[in-house]
């Protein structure tokens, strides 16, 4: 159900709104695209009723000869690297300073810019980057790098508040999951007591349990996952995978930090190859081993990620281990290649607990899927999404999109129903 609400309000946004509605709020916006690896190509490919002044790679920034958007016959140009086209200018620079230099030169008016990051580009380049970004209307933003560390993390979003700057972040935790639509308002939302938030593999690992459970070959099903665009670039097992969950769990904790004020867990422990109670190691033969005996056993083998949000004791913590779910636990399925966080509430009062729900436990659970071509529809609908709420900023402004009520942003509306009927 919640994933087709998602991936439903993205199909009515494109087909109504880009095709058919010219709406001059969103035609005063200019569009950037950092990145063009799968996820930034998809983003070319599928952007339908959005033209880009401008496409930046690790080395060049392409843009038209006349300074107008790029045309279809440039963005075909682009997605074949052909560098020699008679209709794009092509720009070189060294390093991350003069990356952020250029991109700036054609942002004489950073307030109507939506800048789609979609590169791989490390913590460092990417925070050089992103804050020359700062000011620009939009920054979505598919990079993890920047968000894992709580200190980068908090001078991004700081400045975002500052510059009044919104950051759509969907897109560096799991896509149509919607976790960035989700927790955001319900830390913003919580009053008391404690909130977990469970999420369970990531897409790329829960499809491989559901191929070797199908009976297809470890290496097989590697082979496949790779071939489809779900492996982290240049994967040799699953351990990125592994890694990319814990990423994701630290930058859940870094933004629930922001938005209660909590303390974040001091100390993150380096991410060994063999975690206890899991696999003998990210090998994909080891990691289905381990996953069908245990399934035989009855249960659900999962890798586990917990975000622990306390507001008495104002801290926010996060931990990862391999388990077995058994039911009635809600993650106790097959998402079948999914996403899936469960939120469990408790003996916590939000903003909208009413006296005879206080006191008790509750939970919500959600999924939906991932991959390069599915960041890149999340990054367009984010970039939409954002465009709608432009000439209608609130007074007080949070950089989130979701946490601020505006009469534009109907999404919204949807979210905070499903969270106040279950929690």
């Amino acid at each position: 159900m919640h994933r087709e609400l998602g991936e439903g309000f993205l199909r009515v946004m494109t087909t109504e709104h880009c095709e058919h509605s010219n709406s001059h709020r969103r035609r005063e916006l200019n569009y950037g695209l950092i990145g063009l690896g799968k996820v930034g190509t998809n983003v070319l490919r599928f952007a339908r009723g959005i033209k880009f002044d401008w496409v930046v790679d690790s080395r060049r920034l392409w843009r038209s000869e006349n300074d107008k958007p790029l045309y279809q016959r440039d963005v075909v140009d682009l997605l074949k690297f052909k560098q020699k086209s008679t209709r794009l200018v092509t720009e070189e620079f060294h390093n991350a300073r003069e990356e952020r230099k250029l991109i700036e030169s054609y942002m004489p008016e950073k307030d109507k810019w939506i800048v789609i990051d979609a590169s791989h580009a490390g913590a460092d380049v990417s925070q050089e980057v992103s804050e020359g970004l700062m000011g620009c209307y939009a920054y979505c933003c598919a990079n993890k790098a920047l968000w894992t560390n709580f200190a980068l993390c908090k001078r991004i979003y700081d400045l975002a508040v500052e510059n009044r700057t919104y950051l759509c972040l969907n897109c560096i935790q799991g896509v149509w999951v919607d976790q960035m639509e989700y927790v955001p308002l319900l830390a913003q939302n919580l009053e008391s007591g404690r909130v977990l938030i469970t999420k369970r593999d990531n897409s790329s690992l829960n499809l491989f349990f559901t191929r070797i459970g199908h009976g297809v070959p470890a290496s097989d099903a590697f082979s496949e996952l790779g071939d489809q665009g779900y492996l982290e670039p240049s994967a040799t097992d699953l351990f990125p995978e592994i890694e990319d969950q814990w990423n994701k769990a630290r930058i859940t904790r870094n933004v629930c930090s922001l938005i209660t004020k909590a303390r974040p867990s001091r100390n993150d422990p380096v991410l060994q190859r063999k975690l206890p109670d899991g696999p003998d190691s990210p090998q994909p033969k080891d990691i289905a081993k381990w996953y069908l005996r245990k399934r035989r056993e009855g249960g659900y083998p999962s890798l586990v990620s917990q975000v622990n949000i306390d507001v008495e004791a104002r801290e926010v913590d996060c931990e990862m281990s391999f388990k077995v779910l058994m039911k009635p636990n809600p993650l106790a399925r097959n998402f079948a290649g999914r996403n899936a966080i469960a939120i469990e509430a408790k003996d916590a009062n939000f903003t909208w607990t009413s006296r005879k729900r206080a006191a008790s436990s509750k939970s919500l659970c959600r999924n939906g899927f991932g991959g390069a071509r599915r960041t890149a529809e999340k990054l367009l609908w984010e970039s939409i999404r954002v465009s709608h709420l432009a000439g209608a900023r609130p007074s007080e402004f949070y950089p989130l999109p979701v946490m601020n009520a505006s009469k534009g942003d109907h999404y919204r509306n949807l979210v905070l129903r499903d969270l106040s009927r279950s929690l």
